[in-house]
């Protein structure tokens, strides 16, 4: 800053960050999450119903809470899995801080192989645009929107473990 003092001299001072006696810059972070744009997006799925028992044929019905993280709003949401049929979608606009747990399901046949391994594990990517129309992405996990943890189901007893029952066979 520069002003006169009253005989008409120049006077001077460097700005400083947090003293009247210093000239430190004032410095700002912007990789701690106060730049101005921060896009993020997280999915959790979880598994909604099993058809039958969890045999050869019965289908996994999977739900999808997909939220924006960020601070700007998304657009053009969709979800991909490559071990699941998804339908709905996609999401027009997801504003900042809003979530969404009704537009997507899938689901996935049980097959052989399923059975043979012990369990279905299963991942999907949701994927929406920034402002700026660049690609922001996230892989979806079982419980929480800061993992990315696959959701497993347990083929070993034939039940959902989520659904638990008991039988007897009387000979």
């Amino acid at each position: 800053v520069t002003g006169k003092d009253p005989s008409d001299n120049n006077v001077t001072d460097l700005s400083d960050d947090n003293a009247t006696t210093e000239d430190d810059p004032t410095v700002v972070d912007t990789t701690n999450g106060l730049d101005p744009s921060n896009p993020s997006i997280s999915v959790i799925k979880t598994v909604d119903t099993i058809s039958g028992t969890g045999t050869i044929g019965d289908t996994i019905t999977y739900n999808f809470e997909v939220n924006n993280t960020g601070n700007v709003d998304l657009t053009n949401v969709t979800i991909s899995d490559e071990n699941a049929t998804v339908a709905g979608g996609p999401i027009a606009l997801l504003a900042a801080g809003t979530g969404d747990n009704t537009t997507f399901t899938a689901t996935h046949i049980i097959d052989a192989a399923d059975i043979a391994a012990g369990f279905v594990t299963n991942q999907a990517t949701v994927t929406g645009k920034d402002p700026s129309d660049n690609n922001v992405t996230d892989l979806s996990d079982d419980n929480a929107t800061t993992e990315d943890d696959p959701t497993v189901v347990d083929t070993t007893n034939g039940l959902d473990p989520s659904n638990p029952s008991i039988s007897v066979i009387k000979t």
